[in-house]
């Protein structure tokens, strides 16, 4: 996961039935960049609960946030969302949270996503679940369009420094800790020049070397047979 911008979305904020929304005095941002480079290019982000607005019936009015109920994600984690019958559903002939004529994409596509927060839950339901899934946008391009000073080179150089990350996002409750995985993250470095590919099943092969780690920390790597462009990638080095 990378992270183009932050977005527009504030708490205290009542849906104007005319007109646009202008800011108060007192609406504050729900997404908070923690960490960006000179730039601007943004490798981390707070993302921050709000209460429900008393008295009111609009699912897009928002109370007071909530300070106490926050969390990070970062570029190179992995988000997981499950998929409900609502993502199917399309708005009076208009996109839904897939485009228009767009039911399924295929494995391994890019794909541009659209999170908010979503209100503090009550004391007796799940924690953890602090962002929805608001829009699909899938990208016409392959990973190959990365490879510049702002795409790829921000993953974490190692698999070390991708779990250390992991950590600091995980190593205490969170608004958002059932939505990062916490085994699947990635990370972009060199890969040795002795290493080669071996067949490793139908699916499969490997990336290893005969004596020295694959990668710094990694003795070898399965790469899917389907997915080419991690095999364009390894080849580069």
């Amino acid at each position: 996961m990378g992270i183009v911008k932050k977005g527009w979305i504030f708490s205290n904020y009542k849906k104007p039935s005319k007109g646009k929304f202008i800011k108060s005095s007192d609406s504050k941002d729900l997404f908070e960049v923690t960490e960006a480079d000179a730039n601007g290019i943004i490798k981390r982000i707070k993302v921050m609960a709000f209460d429900k607005m008393e008295k009111s019936t609009n699912l897009g009015d928002k109370g007071n946030i909530n300070m106490e109920y926050t969390g990070e994600i970062a570029v190179g984690m992995t988000l997981q969302f499950h998929f409900s019958d609502f993502i199917y559903q399309k708005r009076d002939e208009e996109a839904g949270t897939l485009p228009l004529g767009i039911d399924i994409l295929p494995a391994y596509s890019l794909a541009q996503i659209v999170v908010t927060p979503v209100a503090t839950p009550p004391d007796d339901k799940p924690k953890g679940y602090g962002l929805k899934l608001s829009e699909i946008r899938p990208l016409e391009f392959s990973l190959h369009s990365y490879m510049h000073p702002a795409g790829l080179y921000y993953l974490p150089p190692t698999f070390d420094k991708s779990n250390e990350l992991l950590y600091s996002l995980l190593s205490k409750p969170t608004s958002i800790e059932r939505l990062i995985n916490g085994t699947c993250h990635a990370f972009f470095g060199k890969i040795n020049p002795g290493a080669y590919m071996t067949d490793n099943g139908e699916e499969w092969m490997r990336l290893g070397c005969k004596e020295d780690p694959v990668m710094e920390s990694i003795q070898e790597i399965d790469v899917h047979k389907v997915s080419l462009v991690f095999f364009c990638l390894f080849s580069n080095f």
